[in-house]
């Protein structure tokens, strides 16, 4: 999975092509996001972001997926060792308190944090990437819910969006939104090569587009026809 700011520039950069008469092409695979780790003591993530993440996920929750969870996925860059031996941690004024990475590539932090507080790792700048992932209970990385996936973008987009340039996220406003529009063409990414999708509500199963590499689809968060509990279920390779 490519980081969120690569992915929606990826999706920007399609459009604007497209807009203005060059051939779109199916985005390449990006390179993975840096955290700035350095030295041997631990340093932190950027917390602006996490906590950007947090609030987006709060205050969509009630909307789009009320039982959904706010994860952080971790994989290693390419060339880089695994993830074997990586820690997380919460540091603030009080004291740290350490982060159970489940299943060796997946942590949640918790709603509110009191106070000042800092994400702290012992790897280094070139080590790993992260990114969110909102998931429901009953759902799997095979069968996902519409609305996990709108309120993933969501995140994303609120992790993201200051740090895009200013004709990116004007851009992204005029068509509608990245999350909620239907022109911009939002994709996930998949480590697992998909031979199909679809998405299932009512009885109707539609396909949903996935790229020639196999490795991303656009999830169809901007189509209001479908609810939030329509399945987006997936085939892979």
């Amino acid at each position: 999975m490519p980081v969120p700011i690569v992915r929606i520039a990826a999706s920007l950069a399609l459009l604007a092509s497209s807009a203005s008469g060059q051939v779109p092409v199916a985005p390449a695979e990006p390179q993975a996001q840096e955290i700035v780790v350095t030295g041997s003591r631990a340093k932190s993530l950027d917390r602006k972001k996490l906590a950007r993440a947090l609030k987006a996920h709060r205050s969509g929750r009630s909307i789009y997926a009320p039982q959904s969870q706010l994860f952080f996925t971790m994989r290693p860059t390419p060339g880089a060792p695994g993830l074997e031996g990586l820690k997380l941690a919460i540091r603030t004024k009080t004291g740290v308190m350490p982060i159970e990475i489940e299943g060796g590539r997946r942590f949640v932090l918790p709603e509110q944090i009191k106070g000042k507080w800092k994400l702290v790792t012992n790897r280094t700048s070139d080590s790993f990437a992260i990114e969110p992932l909102v998931m429901s209970p009953g759902t799997s990385s095979a069968d996902r819910l519409l609305g996990d996936l709108r309120l993933q973008c969501a995140v994303v987009w609120a992790m993201e969006k200051p740090d895009l340039p200013v004709w990116m996220r004007a851009f992204a406003g005029a068509f509608g939104g990245l999350c909620t529009g239907s022109i911009i063409p939002y994709f996930e990414w998949s480590d697992r090569a998909i031979a199909e999708a679809s998405v299932s509500t009512g009885g109707v199963t539609k396909a949903v587009y996935v790229t020639a590499d196999r490795h991303a689809f656009r999830p169809p968060v901007g189509d209001k026809t479908l609810p939030h509990t329509a399945r987006v279920r997936f085939r892979y390779q």
